[in-house]
């Protein structure tokens, strides 16, 4: 096998592997309960983004570019307390941003 063909074998896996993940990502959100969660979720369709507000927090989710990842941002009044995580499991992303949410409501 050639160079060429090496790198066009491997250009073509790499296409396939992230066609899977979108599709397993894109089969999370469908799936996912965000009704039943104990915080209310809404969806920005603009940014494609689902975000809590918890005055004076917001918890934001969304999918990075790249599909590996789900990013968790906290923002908080006071910046020095806010939050960013990935999480490769949207549940365990949620989850998260649920916990800082309420344990900075219990602080406040």
């Amino acid at each position: 096998m050639t160079e060429a063909e090496k790198q066009a074998r491997d250009d073509a896996l790499g296409r396939v592997c992230c066609l899977l993940l979108q599709i397993g990502r894109e089969r999370d959100l469908r799936e996912f309960k965000w009704t039943w969660r104990p915080m209310t979720w809404v969806k920005d369709e603009t940014r494609n983004l689902w975000a809590c507000d918890r005055p004076p927090d917001r918890a934001v989710i969304f999918l990075k570019q790249d599909a590996w990842h789900w990013e968790v941002c906290i923002d908080r009044r006071v910046p020095a307390k806010s939050a960013v995580r990935r999480f490769f499991r949207l549940d365990e992303a949620v989850a998260w941003a649920e916990e800082h949410l309420t344990a900075s409501a219990i602080d406040a």
